[in-house]
């Protein structure tokens, strides 16, 4: 039995002051912003950074990245989520690409991060749960700057039947997990990116988990007991990388028991795309596509409709308008594409769709 709980997707704010980064609630993040990574997974030959001091130098612009393999992170309304009612002082949700199995819910406050949990489907069955963190684990306090740190502890417990989690032989089963984290700033300097040099921190996160999971059912004579492989330890070392230029990371790499195992760093932001942005219903074909890309669109889009393709850049490379239900992409260059669709009404959707 598999059981997974993401509880790291933390997100930071910076601002920039007097060469120094710090972050704030002043820049918390924007619902509907998409930011695309370049992702180098394992380097070779292997990325050697500096971790203390005030005057690093970290240069990503000299890291190969893997060609089309981006790393896309959306920011979403909690309100957009099914579940999202489950946490109602949540004001950011983030997922990763587009994947869609687990959503990220924070609250961002004039004090700090607080993640509040997550919506996931647990163990890939594909029902989705509300885990609520209680209490909600501190992220970050603002300011958070060069020499900053925090810690905290959460408690996630889940209660439910074994056919929610994909075990139907299980009647009852309730999982909990101990979370703690401890974040400090050990480093400052600037980050060399293939756009430009920008002043950045350094912030190490390490969190460990202590995962249980008791089932009960016909086949424990109807008796809890731990289930096989249970009690789980976990512990990961991960370093972000912040700027004056984003909410976001601007970087990362993360460590495990195998050690360093993913380098990505920054690529480009498109503002106004996520796509989960409302309940309009639309879909492109095929997908990856060569040539003609065909669009089907619900009927709940009222009116003409507008679409804008951009390019992982965040560049505009195509528009039409109309009710078009194919277009032309043969002129293309080959990679990952983000299409925006919006209606006379001003809803909208946003999709992806591969180039290739």
């Amino acid at each position: 039995m598999k059981i997974k709980l993401l509880t790291t997707m933390l997100l930071g704010i910076p601002v920039f002051a007097h060469s120094q980064v710090s972050l704030n609630a002043s820049m918390a993040p924007p619902v509907n912003t998409t930011i695309i990574y370049n992702d180098a997974n394992v380097p070779n030959p292997p990325f050697i950074f500096g971790k203390s001091g005030t005057n690093n130098t970290w240069d990503f612009a000299s890291i190969t990245a893997w060609p089309g393999a981006e790393d896309t992170t959306y920011v979403i309304s909690p309100s957009a989520i099914p579940l999202g009612s489950a946490f109602p002082s949540a004001t950011h949700c983030t997922y990763e690409d587009g994947t869609g199995t687990s959503y990220t819910m924070m609250q961002i406050n004039s004090s700090g991060i607080n993640f509040l949990g997550s919506v996931s489907d647990l163990s890939g069955s594909g029902n989705y749960m509300a885990v609520v963190a209680n209490p909600p684990l501190v992220a970050m306090a603002f300011p958070y700057t060069f020499g900053s740190s925090g810690n905290g502890t959460s408690v996630v417990q889940i209660f439910t039947t074994g056919a929610a989690i994909g075990q139907p032989s299980v009647d009852s089963v309730h999982y909990k997990s101990t979370i703690t984290g401890q974040r400090d700033v050990i480093a400052a300097g600037n980050m060399i990116l293939p756009s430009g040099t920008l002043p950045a921190m350094l912030e190490r996160s390490i969190n460990s988990s202590i995962d249980t999971l008791w089932m009960k059912g016909a086949i424990t004579l109807n008796q809890w007991i731990i289930a096989p492989n249970f009690p789980q330890t976990s512990l990961d070392s991960s370093f972000y990388w912040y700027t004056n230029q984003s909410l976001l990371p601007y970087a990362h790499a993360l460590y495990d028991n195998t050690g360093l195992h993913d380098v990505n760093f920054y690529k480009a932001t498109i503002s106004g795309i996520a796509e989960h942005e409302n309940s309009l219903s639309a879909n492109v074909y095929p997908n990856p596509v060569t040539d003609v890309l065909h669009l089907n669109i619900a009927e709940n889009f009222q009116g003409n409709h507008e679409i804008s393709i951009y390019n992982s850049c965040g560049q505009l490379v195509m528009k039409a308008t109309n009710w078009l239900d194919q277009i032309n992409v043969s002129h293309l260059h080959p990679g990952i594409y983000f299409m925006r669709l919006n209606d006379s009404s001003g809803r909208n959707v946003s999709l992806r769709f591969i180039k290739s």
